[in-house]
This record gives C-alpha cells, sequence and structure tokens, in this order.
C-alpha cells in the first residue's frame, strides 16, 4: 500500500513502499519534527522527514538526493553482480570484446558501462546501439574501482554462452 506517491518531470515517481531494507522515509504530516521514537533508529537508516504542507520544489529538492542515492546503490549493485558473474565464469562477461561478442548474439540482458572509461563516443554508441536493438538495458556506473579494473564494460547475460 502506498503510504503517498510523488511524481516529478525529472524524478521517477516515488512512493513509501519502494524504500525497502534500510531506508526509510518518514512523512510529517502535521510539520511538528522528528517523533522520539525515530531518535532509536540506527544510524545506517536514511530518515527523511516531509512535511505535507512543503512545496513541491522543496519537496524535491529534498528527495532528489535520496533518489540519487538510491540510483548509485542500484548501479553499483549491478555492477557487482556482474563482477560476481564473471569471477564465478556464469552469466557476465567483461571487457569490449567479450560485451560485444554477447550484445551481438543477443545473449547481454544488461550492459553495464563505467563512467569515465577511455572509451570514444563512436564505440559507445556502438555498444548503446547494440543493446537497444536486443532490448538489452543499459547501465551506467560512477565511481567502481572493480569494474574499472575489469575494462570497465560488460554485460550480465540471459543463457551461458557458448563459449565459455
Amino acid at each position: 500500500m502506498d503510504l503517498f506517491r510523488l511524481s516529478f518531470k525529472d524524478t521517477p515517481s516515488f512512493s513509501a513502499h519502494q524504500i525497502k531494507d534500510d531506508r526509510v522515509l518518514v512523512v510529517d504530516p502535521f510539520g511538528s519534527g522528528v517523533s522520539p521514537l525515530f531518535s532509536s533508529f540506527p544510524a545506517r537508516h536514511l530518515c527523511l522527514v516531509l512535511s505535507l504542507r512543503m512545496p513541491r520544489h522543496e519537496v524535491h529538492d529534498e528527495i532528489k538526493p535520496v533518489i540519487q542515492y538510491m540510483e548509485r546503490e542500484a548501479s553499483h549493485n549491478q555492477a557487482d553482480i556482474l563482477v560476481e558473474g564473471v569471477r564465478a565464469n556464469g552469466l557476465a562477461v567483461s571487457g569490449m570484446q567479450e560485451t560485444l561478442d554477447a550484445l551481438g548474439h543477443g545473449q547481454a540482458d544488461i550492459l553495464i558501462l563505467a563512467n569515465g572509461i577511455p572509451l570514444g563516443e563512436k564505440q559507445r554508441s556502438e555498444l548503446v546501439r547494440r543493446a537497444a536493438n536486443t532490448g538489452a538495458q543499459v547501465e551506467s556506473v560512477e565511481g567502481h574501482p572493480v569494474l574499472q579494473a575489469m575494462g570497465g564494460m560488460g554485460a550480465l547475460l540471459r543463457y551461458c554462452p557458448h563459449w565459455v
């Protein structure tokens, strides 16, 4: 059940039920401040207190860092899955040629590209075009050193490649 739903043109729809694990979103309907109940939350919890009386632009300003954090965590999780898959010789490949081969065979489910890799615009466009042609998603990852060390790119696969 949604406690509330917020939607802005430059952010995804956001509702309280989407927050899981160690993230908590608190809505303060009367602007009375944080309840003493929330002071007992462990430090790793992310608490955001909003008043229903806040103007929309203030709500957007408050939520934007939370959404950015959640998107960054999601992309890092995808990169972690890629690294584990490559190390286990499983459903993942890394490196330019292996990624191109997986995209060419329609095996790639998610193309993962690290930001800041030395990749020309033509090469990046070709990777994204191939992903789009096969229905693969494209994930851009910022600041993942292990992915950078593996060539800065890879793909999570739909099925095990025959060449492994």
